[in-house]
């Protein structure tokens, strides 16, 4: 089981003008969902033979720069992989992509042709103004802070990010 272990008093049921129940099962499933999350992160991190990973720049952490940022190539790049294994997709439509907010808000802020923003500026705004990430590119996108972040884990004091592009049974 995980989760914080949280108690209540009578007293507090009685007095409280908030659903008691109802805020104690939100932080016990909260805190499930993150220890369970954290548990996945460290299996697919413990995969860093050069078939799992590919760097932003180059073949290793000491190559990323500061302006090596997630792209839209990068995602293609990564559906491809997963399709020309033969990965199925878990819902048979889409693969899933778990990224950090701040990967997100760099593949968001690039510009041109075949970016994450145009397409969406001119089908469906309605998700920019949501702050919705969606589908993009064959990848379902889920934005989390359990991705994982090393601290100037890069070349000089840059922070190093790791996506997680993922298929059917990724952890089974």
């Amino acid at each position: 089981e995980y989760g914080k272990l949280v108690t209540t008093s009578r007293k507090l049921r009685t007095l409280s003008f908030a659903n008691i129940d109802l805020a104690v099962g939100r932080v016990v499933g909260d805190n499930m969902g993150h220890s369970v999350d954290l548990i996945a992160r460290a299996a697919w991190d413990s995969s860093t033979a050069a078939t799992y990973v590919k760097y932003a720049s180059g073949s290793a952490p000491s190559s990323i720069l500061a302006t090596s940022i997630i792209t839209a190539d990068d995602v293609r790049y990564a559906r491809n992989r997963l399709a020309r294994n033969n990965v199925p997709q878990p819902d048979g439509r889409f693969y899933v992509a778990i990224a950090h907010p701040d990967v997100i808000l760099d593949l968001r802020a690039e510009t041109g042709a075949g970016a994450w923003r145009t397409p969406k500026e001119y089908v469906d705004p309605q998700e920019i103004y949501n702050g919705e990430i969606g589908e993009f590119e064959g990848f379902r996108f889920v934005e989390t802070t359990n991705a994982q972040l090393q601290s100037d884990g890069a070349s000089g004091s840059v922070d190093l990010y790791t996506t997680y592009f993922l298929g059917f049974q990724a952890l089974a």
